[in-house]
C-alpha cells in the first residue's frame, strides 16, 4: 500500500481515462477523482492432474499450455518410462523414454524435448521428436540433480551431484554434443534453473548448507546476483528469463509452498503455492508457468499440477 511521504512531491499526470500503462506508473483520473497505479498480481490454481504420479523426474515446457515431464520415481516405488505432456487443461500419455531414471535435467518443448543424466552418475541423454525418443550423444560428466535451461539444440546444465560431490562444471548442448563452459561460481547442485543457453539463472540449492545465492550466465561466465530470500533444495522449481522469472516449491529442507518473483533486479515473495513439495518440475513464463508432480508428504508421489497466472490492472491507490 502506497503512503503519501512516498509520493510527496512526485510529479503525477491528470488524465481524463485509464492509459494503456505498464506495471509502476502512476497517474490521477480526472473523470473519478481518483489517484491510480497499475500493477499486477500472481496466483496460483489447480490445473489437470497428471496420469502418473511421480517425484524427481525431467520436465519442462514453452508454456503453461505446453509442458511435459518424463521418467522419474512412482509411486509403487520403480523407476518410470513414462512420457506425459499437458495442454492446458489435462496431461496425454505419449511414446515412453528408454531408460528410467531419476533426478535428471529435462529441458526443450513437448515436440523436441531432451532428458540427460540422473542419479547413479548417468551420463546418458535421450532426445524425443514429438513421437519417439531416441538415445544421443552422452554428456561428458555425468551427474544428477543439475540445474538446466535452454532446448533440445541449445541447451545448458550446470552443477549437480556426481562422484559423491556437488560439482561446478556446466555444459551445452548444440543438438549432437555435450562441450565443457564456463564454471559456476558456488559448486552446489539441487538448484532450481531457467532461461536459454546465452541468459540463464542458477537459483539457490545446496553446497554444505543450503544457500541463497543467484547466479547469472551470459553465455560465456556467471556472475553472482541478487540472493533469493528462503534457500531451498531438493530441486526447487524455477521458470521464466534472466529478465522475469519465478522460483518455488523444493525443500526447506521440508516441502515448501514458498515463492518468489524475480523482476531482474530484486526477488519479492508473492502468494505460496496450496501446498509444499520437492523434486517437482515447472514450465512457461514468469507471467503464466506450471510447478508439476515432485513429493509432498501425502502422498510421497504427486500428481498434481498448480499453474501460477498474472493478473494485471488499475487500482486505485489507498493511502496509509
Amino acid at each position: 500500500m502506497a503512503t503519501y511521504k512516498q509520493l510527496k512531491g512526485i510529479n503525477v499526470q491528470s488524465l481524463d481515462a485509464d492509459p494503456t500503462a505498464i506495471e509502476g506508473d502512476v497517474w490521477y483520473n480526472s473523470s473519478i477523482g481518483k489517484l491510480k497505479m497499475y500493477q499486477s498480481s500472481g496466483s496460483w490454481a489447480t490445473g489437470g492432474n497428471i496420469n502418473t504420479a511421480r517425484q524427481e523426474g525431467g520436465g519442462n515446457g514453452a508454456s503453461q499450455t505446453a509442458a511435459w515431464i518424463a521418467a522419474g520415481y512412482k509411486a509403487d516405488t520403480n523407476l518410470s518410462l513414462d512420457n506425459e505432456h499437458y495442454d492446458g487443461t489435462s496431461w496425454t500419455e505419449q511414446g515412453n523414454i528408454n531408460t528410467g531414471r531419476k533426478t535428471p535435467s529435462g529441458l526443450g518443448t513437448n515436440t523436441a524435448s531432451l532428458v540427460a543424466g540422473g542419479e547413479g552418475d548417468l551420463a546418458i541423454s535421450e532426445e524425443f521428436n514429438g513421437s519417439a525418443w531416441a538415445e544421443g550423444n552422452n554428456m561428458n560428466q555425468g551427474r544428477s540433480i543439475s540445474s538446466f535451461a535452454g532446448t533440445q539444440t541449445a541447451g545448458l546444465i550446470a552443477g549437480g551431484w556426481s562422484e559423491d560431490a556437488y560439482q561446478e562444471e556446466v555444459e551445452a548442448y548444440d543438438g549432437t554434443s555435450w562441450s565443457e563452459v564456463g564454471d559456476i561460481n558456488t559448486t552446489r547442485g539441487n538448484a532450481a534453473g531457467c532461461g536459454i543457453q546465452t541468459a540463464a539463472l542458477m537459483i539457490s540449492g545446496a553446497t554444505a548448507p543450503l544457500t541463497v545465492n543467484v547466479e547469472q550466465y551470459d553465455g560465456s561466465s556467471w556472475t553472482e546476483i541478487a540472493n533469493v530470500n528462503t534457500a531451498r533444495t531438493s530441486v526447487p522449481v524455477g521458470f521464466g528469463t534472466t529478465a522475469a522469472a519465478i522460483f518455488c516449491a523444493g525443500g526447506t529442507p521440508s516441502p515448501s509452498a514458498l515463492t518468489e518473483d524475480w523482476d531482474g533486479t530484486s526477488w519479492t515473495e508473492v502468494a505460496d503455492l496450496p501446498a509444499g513439495y520437492r523434486f517437482s518440475q515447472g514450465a512457461g513464463t514468469a507471467t503464466a508457468g506450471l510447478r508439476f508432480a515432485g513429493a509432498n508428504p501425502t502422498p510421497a508421489q504427486s500428481n498434481v499440477t498448480d499453474e501460477w497466472t498474472v493478473a494485471t490492472g488499475a487500482e486505485t491507490i489507498a493511502f496509509d
